[in-house]
């Protein structure tokens, strides 16, 4: 794995059964999806390619959330192993990822959530530069690509709205975005919840005096 695809990781993340891990939403990444994406594929007065449009906006917020998600990964990478069973393999739904070896590994809480955030900073920044790109490209190539569509429905003796090839890099944006909101909320329930939690413990039977005995 190089440098370039390293921080994906998370997306070879596997259940115990073998199911990628990052489709454990993908009903609701895909719903989000289309409630971010449909109403500017549909009407042309919406702004989203443009600037200040929905990708600028966007954009700059994704650049915002990198330093977050880079402070939560390094946080989690240095918290002491005190806090939590943090560097035991994870138990009950456990995670496994590829090895160099070829098998599957079980991750640990600390493994598994510096995959998740390291996933989602890489994502951000990705957000971010193509946010950049495409609010620059697009009062260039909106107005060609019309144009060219237009021509291929002379040849073809067709009439299929232009909205629907619109519709194509809207929704596919706002994929990328959605399961970067999806994910997020999976990093935020185990900085609250999981990551510190503890597997339950016999303590010893206290004596009357309310000391533990003595060895």
């Amino acid at each position: 794995m190089n440098i370039l695809s390293f921080p994906f990781l998370y997306l070879r993340l596997t259940t115990e059964r073998g199911w990628p891990l990052f489709l454990r939403d993908g009903l609701a990444t895909v719903v989000i999806a289309l409630a971010i994406g449909a109403p500017f594929a549909f009407f042309d007065s919406l702004n989203f390619f443009g600037p200040s449009g929905l990708v600028d906006k966007l954009g700059t917020f994704a650049s915002v959330l990198a330093g977050f998600y880079i402070a939560a990964l390094l946080a989690v990478a240095t918290f002491a192993s005190a806090l939590g069973d943090l560097d035991s393999p994870i138990k009950k739904g456990k995670v496994l990822a590829p090895s160099d070896t070829g098998e599957k590994e079980e991750l640990s809480r600390r493994e598994y959530v510096c995959a998740l955030f390291g996933y989602l900073s890489a994502l951000a920044l990705l957000v971010a530069v193509l946010s950049i790109l495409i609010t620059l490209i697009a009062p260039t190539f909106a107005p060609w690509a019309s144009n060219l569509w237009t021509k291929a429905n002379v040849r073809m003796q067709a009439s299929i709205d232009v909205r629907w090839i619109k519709a194509v890099p809207i929704v596919a944006y706002s994929m990328i975005v959605s399961s970067m909101l999806v994910t997020t909320l999976h990093g935020l329930y185990y900085l609250i919840d999981r990551l510190y939690a503890q597997a339950p413990r016999i303590l010893p039977k206290k004596s009357k005096g309310g000391e533990p005995p003595t060895a």
